[in-house]
């Protein structure tokens, strides 16, 4: 049968495929982990292997992800203000060079 994401399935098997987690080191710092996953209901999802029992990961919701797009996104429209999108427009220097407002 075809393969899915870098795991494979086969005929009656769960389907696993590869994953990133973020776990909680023993220091308390996060670090990159590779782990398959299995089951998921896009609320919980199995992890199959790449994690202990005992091991902490860490969560960013989709909520507070939106948020930070958001905020980035108004800081960017924030920076092009006058047209230019380096925010420069009102630099005594830049005044009269080609491209910028005056």
């Amino acid at each position: 049968m075809g393969q899915f994401g870098q795991g494979g399935h086969v005929a009656g098997a769960v389907r696993t495929e590869s994953a990133v987690v973020f776990a909680v080191g023993e220091d308390g710092a996060i670090e990159p982990r590779m782990v398959m996953i299995g089951l998921t209901d896009w609320d919980r999802t199995q992890v199959v292997s790449g994690l202990d029992d005992g091991d902490y990961v860490a969560l960013i919701g989709v909520a507070r992800l939106q948020a930070e797009r958001e905020e980035f996104m108004e800081r960017m429209r924030s920076n092009m203000s006058g047209g230019n999108p380096f925010g420069m427009g009102s630099m005594p220097g830049m005044r009269g060079m080609r491209g910028m407002p005056h």
